[in-house]
């Protein structure tokens, strides 16, 4: 007869288990807020876009990569434009109490975090399984910074060619 003490379950998942490939070391959920909430929405563009890539999403990721930057790009000109000419909404103006440097400055980081928000979530349960296979994530220190200082050029790019107007 069987053996009372012999696990099957085991015998039974351990196929599977061994047969799936190890996921592609990403960078960490962490990286990537903290890029978001220091960098802002195009700085977290990039550097999901190169977790994407890491993953091999990039392609299927695409449109959602390109709606981000059509949309930051249209929040960053507006926080601009709204904090060069002063005529911030009166909602903006009780937030941030008038100071259109505050305004810019934490609109960009809420904005940013929106954008992590949108381009976490479809890599969510790929994060999670990463994590439960115990896969090491990738160092973000370097391509982190990297991606917040493009940023930040580029956030300079658009508020000097949108002040001048």
């Amino acid at each position: 007869m069987s053996n009372p003490n012999h696990n099957y379950r085991d015998e039974l998942l351990t196929p599977v288990l061994e047969s799936e490939p190890m996921p592609v070391p990403a960078y960490s959920t962490r990286a990537l807020f903290f890029t978001a909430f220091f960098g802002g929405a195009f700085a977290i563009i990039l550097f999901s876009g190169m977790n994407a890539h890491h993953m091999g999403r990039l392609q299927k990721d695409g449109w959602r990569y390109a709606l981000a930057l059509v949309f930051s790009i249209g929040a960053v000109g507006w926080l601009v434009v709204t904090s060069a000419t002063q005529s911030q909404p009166a909602w903006l103006a009780d937030v941030f109490g008038g100071d259109s440097s505050r305004a810019l400055r934490w609109g960009g980081r809420l904005f940013g975090l929106l954008v992590w928000l949108a381009l976490w979530l479809p890599h969510r349960r790929y994060h999670k399984a990463a994590e439960i296979m115990g896969a090491e994530p990738r160092s973000p220190w370097i391509p982190a910074l990297l991606c917040v200082g493009a940023a930040f050029v580029l956030q300079l790019a658009i508020g000097l060619s949108l002040r001048g107007l």
